[in-house]
């Protein structure tokens, strides 16, 4: 598999791999003429290299997994053509949206004096973009909030890769999965040869249907297998989906967190497989679960 590509676009900026991402090992690699940066990213779970190309038209963000857009959060232009950027990685629908800046300043990109840092928070957020200020005002950094290049890391650590690779050898869940599955299957085994005996005892005569429905048992239980896996990688994607809800809430107002927290509440909830019905009560589980996680969040 090819490695995928994150596209980084400086908007009247001039940021680097080597200044965007310091915490994270690299290399350099020639393709064709240009030389490019290869990220090798490597966290508890999972590793795998992502190629930063620096790109400076539009059109070449498509099939790109990722973009970091640059701008200078200080300058009204640099604002409004990032902007412009912003829509076009909307329009390709690109997976993974960054956008970032050195310090935020929203009086010196607006003349709307209403404009605060939650707007442009919430600006980024309604386009799929999470805002990270590499070095954000002291007064705008909450206790425990993660920020700058290392935010910045954890927000590409959280992305699931196309050539991710896991760690583990052996995938603990599927182990424990196939263990249950094999006990059940050795235990069904010893029911069928009891059996066998106590039909042989009265015919010799072998029964004809034992072999079909040994296979089916094993077909079932692959199947049973292959469900329970596939429900757990999904929760596992809704729950690093969370993480990454609740630093993007950071920046929000109450009502916005809500709303936020209520899409993802809505995601976990069909994940389960419950009914969309219970969701329209007055009183429903996602009301108080969508309240306790904006409650959890910084105000």
């Amino acid at each position: 598999m090819d490695h995928p590509v994150l596209a980084l676009v400086n908007v009247e900026t001039t940021c680097s791999p080597a200044e965007l991402f310091p915490n994270v090992s690299s290399s350099t690699i020639q393709v064709g003429d240009c030389s490019e940066i290869l990220l090798h990213m490597r966290c508890k779970y999972y590793r795998a290299n992502v190629i930063v190309r620096e790109i400076h038209e539009r059109s070449q963000m498509k099939g790109a997994e990722a973009v970091v857009i640059c701008f200078d959060g200080r300058k009204a232009s640099s604002w409004d053509s990032s902007c412009n950027w912003m829509q076009a990685a909307n329009e390709l629908n690109l997976p993974l949206r960054l956008l970032v800046c050195g310090t935020l300043v929203p009086a010196s990109l607006s003349t709307n004096s209403q404009a605060d840092m939650t707007s442009y928070h919430r600006f980024a957020i309604e386009r799929e973009f999470e805002l990270i200020e590499l070095q954000p005002e002291e007064d705008d950094i909450e206790e425990g909030e993660e920020f700058g290049v290392h935010r910045l890391k954890s927000a590409l650590e959280a992305h699931m890769w196309p050539n991710m690779e896991l760690l583990e050898a052996v995938n603990p869940r599927r182990q424990i999965t196939t263990d249950v599955m094999t006990s059940t299957r050795v235990n069904m085994l010893d029911d069928k040869c009891v059996s066998e005996t106590n039909e042989n005892s009265i015919s010799n005569n072998k029964s004809p249907s034992s072999s079909p429905v040994t296979e089916k048992d094993e077909n079932k239980e692959s199947d049973a297998e292959l469900s329970l896996d596939e429900t757990a990688e999904s929760f596992e994607r809704l729950c690093l989906r969370l993480l990454k809800t609740r630093d993007q809430m950071s920046g929000l107002g109450f009502e916005e967190r809500k709303k936020l927290a209520e899409k993802v509440t809505m995601e976990f909830w069909k994940a389960v497989g419950d009914s969309d019905d219970e969701l329209t009560g007055e009183e429903s589980d996602d009301d108080h679960l969508s309240a306790k996680m904006v409650s959890t969040q910084p105000t």
